[in-house]
């Protein structure tokens, strides 16, 4: 406990001024916008964003702006997500994907990017209690780049049943994309005529690249196995830095929707009733509802001390046989069991 407030004292001191207020650095890659109470459980939202046009942007000056309103006044992800899900933690993810005319920077490689960010959320246990499922959302390719973390920790969590990487697969519950290039992305208006002097970054996420069909595939038999929720939102309108094509934002997803709003500004909503802000509110509540169905730590809860034993019963063969792709529900037995618990409290009064 006195290491932990030694590390967060040590964190106030040192952290940047820019952006302070609204976030904290934990390490390279991690910012924590607000954590959550400690009642129930604690729902672990993790955002990746996206491209970064301004080099000589700070990492803090990014987040702040990419994750603010529209009108730059509200930083939702901290204000609007605090209000719907109180008990959650939010996350902010950085990474280099700036698009510059120099080789100082926007030099993505995939690879190491996941290797890296991966690495930085193990290191602050996002994923390891079966207390935080996690939520995971990207914007543009930072949706490509939440694909590539996930693929990076199923190839590590092979060589060993209890994982940190495992561990993390099996807490995330769903992925949201704000109008992610699955299939690859295109130069908005000002690039059409530029794509040569294109940097990094842009070549990366060209439209049929082999390497996104390999990583889209690998990624939907991920999220099979995992029985992870997925939903994807398309931008209408034709962006002044890039645009996603709708067939490239729908690709691979299991639920999608257009929403009028451009590949750059679709995470910057207008308020909270702003269709963007509450596709993922719902998105995040319905991922949550299915954990707190099926998981032992909120079943005891719901069915009584009585039926606790047999909800953890019926959520461990739910998963075993899940890892089998076999579609059996063992949640009926619980509802049975909650109905005789009734009858019995009945028939005692």
């Amino acid at each position: 406990m006195a290491s932990n407030l030694a590390r967060f004292a040590q964190l106030i001191v040192t952290r940047s001024n820019v952006g302070s207020d609204f976030f904290l650095q934990l390490n390279d890659s991690v910012y924590l916008a607000y954590n959550g109470n400690e009642d129930g459980p604690r729902p672990q939202i993790v955002l990746f964003h996206g491209i970064q046009a301004d080099c000589e942007q700070s990492p803090e000056a990014l987040l702040r702006n990419c994750w603010s309103s529209e009108d730059g006044c509200e930083f939702w992800v901290k204000s609007w997500l605090k209000r719907s899900f109180p008990t959650a933690t939010v996350y902010l993810v950085y990474y280099d994907c700036r698009i510059a005319e120099d080789d100082n920077c926007g030099s993505l490689d995939m690879y190491a990017t996941a290797e890296r960010i991966l690495g930085d959320l193990l290191l602050e246990d996002i994923g390891q209690s079966p207390r935080n499922p996690v939520i995971l959302v990207g914007q543009d390719i930072g949706g490509q780049v939440l694909k590539a973390v996930c693929l990076q920790a199923s190839r590590r969590s092979r060589s060993g049943y209890d994982s940190p990487e495992k561990q993390f697969l099996e807490q995330v519950k769903g992925t949201f994309f704000f109008s992610t290039p699955h299939g690859g992305l295109e130069p908005g208006i000002p690039y059409l005529h530029a794509q040569d002097q294109m940097k990094v970054v842009m070549k990366t996420f060209r439209v049929h690249s082999p390497q996104h069909a390999r990583a889209n595939e690998d990624f939907r038999k991920l999220a099979k196995l995992y029985n992870w929720r997925t939903k994807g939102l398309g931008a209408i309108q034709l962006g002044p830095l890039i645009h996603v094509p709708e067939a490239s934002a729908r690709l691979g997803v299991d639920e999608f929707h257009m929403v009028d709003s451009t590949a750059m500004s679709i995470c910057r909503p207008k308020s909270r009733s702003a269709s963007s802000f509450r596709h993922l509110e719902k998105f995040v509540h319905d991922s949550l509802s299915d954990f707190q169905l099926k998981s032992p730590h909120t079943l005891g809860s719901r069915y009584g001390s009585v039926c606790a034993p047999l909800a953890k019963t019926a959520w461990a063969m739910d998963r075993l046989y899940s890892s089998y792709r076999l579609n059996i529900a063992f949640i009926p037995l619980l509802n049975l069991c909650d109905y005789r618990r009734k009858l019995y409290k009945n028939d005692r009064v």
